[in-house]
């Protein structure tokens, strides 16, 4: 439907601003995922640091309910027992720490297969607005009026409107035709209406 060169760069400049748009929005929704899911991962770090927290005060306070009532046992038994206690105390900030990379490193990978999959969307979306930019780019060359003047035909005017009937066109009135290599002015002294 777009006739004239014009039209066609106008339609193509149009697509390009639509598909630069949609670019920007693609891009502002993976930047909304992205945040959203760390979000979410910073408020279950959050839940889980509390929980453990609260899961080792619990645990200290029945130990301590153990020791008072261990009363009875021998000084080496106790300090024997606080000792094993204080061992597997001291390996809780290891353990939470490398339960926390590997909740962390779900999360990346996460993320990193989403962008992947963004990116290959962005990609295909970009090849496909190439190929109908080519498209339109071939057909914009064919219907190009100094193309199709290349092939033998003329565009032809009567005071600067262009006739598309030879019913516009009275004897003695003065024609500019427009050819791929110039432009020739001549009157009419014969008509004929039909071939």
């Amino acid at each position: 439907n777009l006739k004239t060169p014009t039209a066609v760069a106008e339609y193509i400049i149009d697509k390009v601003i639509n598909f630069d748009d949609y670019l920007h929005e693609l891009n502002d929704r993976v930047l909304s995922i992205t945040t959203n899911q760390l979000t979410n991962w910073k408020e279950e770090t959050t839940r889980i640091s509390h929980t453990i927290i609260s899961l080792v005060k619990i645990h200290i306070g029945s130990e301590k309910q153990r020791i008072k009532s261990l009363g009875a046992i021998s000084s080496n038994s106790l300090k024997a027992y606080v000792q094993r206690n204080r061992r597997h105390l001291s390996t809780l900030p290891v353990r939470i720490k490398s339960n926390l990379h590997r909740f962390f490193s779900h999360g990346l990978l996460n993320i990193k297969q989403t962008q992947k999959s963004m990116e290959l969307l962005v990609k295909s979306s970009i090849k496909e607005e190439q190929q109908r930019l080519y498209q339109m780019e071939t057909t914009n060359h064919l219907l190009d009026p100094l193309h199709i003047l290349k092939r033998g035909y003329t565009l032809t005017f009567r005071d600067g409107v262009l006739i598309k009937t030879s019913s516009q066109v009275k004897m003695g009135d003065t024609l500019t035709s427009k050819w791929f290599d110039g432009i020739i002015d001549s009157i009419v002294e014969q008509k004929q209406d039909k071939l």
